[in-house]
């Protein structure tokens, strides 16, 4: 079992990103004015929609490929994927986060620390990137860090009354003392 990512976290997060997305779309209409002359010779503009010029991008198809891909363990698809959702939506900690599970995976633990600590810093209740983040101190030996960022995640998961995944921040906080 991966102890970075369930499905339940993607499920929530997909859901998540599905009302935020949803919440800020704005619609624009490209128009462009013809000018006719109608029978009386008086001359009338109209607007007419204006050609597209490019499909724009979809964050949640990149998001939910992101996440097949982190599921698959297919961590550089993973990556790039969920880099042009950060790219899109700069202030939506989710894909920092499981960027930071890819990068983890692919042994690159310095971008993954700073992918964790960029989701703690856009939402500093998001219990999951202080666990991933306590996680990478501990394989790095920095048991205080470790500490500290598991008991962190702990009070949030006790204040969202996930009990559950409390107990398994206490019991990892335990193998440390």
């Amino acid at each position: 079992m991966n102890i970075f990512f369930n499905s339940s976290t993607t499920i929530m997060s997909t859901l998540l990103l599905f009302f935020v997305l949803s919440c800020n779309t704005t619609t624009t209409e490209n128009t462009k004015t013809e000018t006719t002359t109608e029978h009386s010779n008086k001359e009338v503009s109209k607007e007419i929609p204006a050609e597209p010029t490019a499909i724009p991008p979809d964050p949640l198809f990149d998001y939910m490929n992101g996440i097949r891909y982190l599921n698959a363990r297919e961590y550089d698809d993973a990556i790039a994927k969920l880099s042009i959702v950060i790219r899109l939506i700069p202030d939506f900690e989710l894909p920092y986060n499981y960027r930071g599970v890819a990068y983890y995976q692919n042994e690159q633990k310095q971008l993954a620390l700073e992918d964790f600590s960029k989701a703690i810093e856009l939402n500093p209740d998001l219990a999951i990137a202080y666990r991933n983040r306590g996680i990478l101190h501990i394989d790095a030996g920095d048991n205080q860090k470790a500490i500290s960022d598991l008991s962190s995640a702990k009070l949030i998961y006790e204040k969202e009354n996930d009990k559950n995944s409390a107990e398994k921040m206490s019991q990892l906080i335990n193998t440390l003392n």
